[in-house]
């Protein structure tokens, strides 16, 4: 009995934040991690999509393949346009962290649900047990900073991990104008996070497999840190 690790070290709660240029695969690596290994999905930006959607936008419009297409409710502009409006009017009128709180605190019901479930499932037993929250649209300061600021108030069983997906010969090809952080398209689709340091890099230039095994040897490497 003296050997038993007090449950706060044994339990981790990891939340993964990709964050990167358009195109760089941040939703395919999200979608990757929350198949392979039970992880709960959380976007900054849900509300404004749930916002969206009683107006006559597709699922697909405002969550998958179909967000970058011109469509004829928006007279030939892409759903992410609006999304982006709509997001930049929220920011401006309501506060840059308006969307931000709402996140964190949906993180922190998330928190309080899984350490509940693993004390219960586990409670003294030896093997570490991690659990994931991924999100992939983290773009702005403010949000690096709040995940940070949730990881603090509890040291040891809550890890935030910054990835920056990179994919940039295919940006290239597709839009080159999204390269340049001068432009206007650049800052408000793009956000801020080159602005702050990343936890991980991994790299999307290379066939699908490629790509879900480096997630896997991202996972590998996130559980392996003491």
């Amino acid at each position: 009995m003296n050997n038993i690790v007090p449950f706060e070290q044994r339990y981790k709660f990891h939340v993964i934040a990709f964050c990167g240029l358009a195109t760089a695969g941040k939703t395919t690596a999200a979608d990757y991690i929350e198949d392979e290994y039970a992880a709960t999905r959380l976007r900054f930006a849900s509300p404004l999509r749930s916002m969206l959607e009683p107006l006559g936008f597709t699922y697909e419009q405002l969550w998958g393949e179909e967000k970058r297409k011109p469509c004829t409710l928006l007279d030939g502009k892409t759903p992410e346009f609006a999304l982006v409006q709509l997001g930049m009017f929220i920011r401006k009128e309501f506060g840059a962290d308006f969307l931000v709180k709402r996140a964190t605190a949906a993180l922190g019901e998330l928190f309080k649900e899984r350490h509940a479930y693993a004390l219960g499932q586990d409670e003294h037993g030896m093997a570490v047990q991690h659990t994931y929250v991924v999100i992939d649209d983290l773009r702005c300061v403010n949000e690096r900073e709040a995940l940070r600021a949730f990881a603090l108030t509890h040291p040891q069983s809550i890890r935030v991990h910054i990835v920056n997906v990179k994919r940039a010969a295919a940006l290239a090809a597709i839009d080159p104008e999204t390269l340049s952080p001068q432009s206007m398209k650049y800052k408000q689709l793009e956000g801020e996070h080159l602005l702050f340091p990343h936890d991980y890099v991994i790299f999307n230039d290379s066939g699908v497999k490629e790509f879900e095994e480096s997630l896997d040897l991202l996972v590998n490497e996130i559980e392996a840190k003491p």
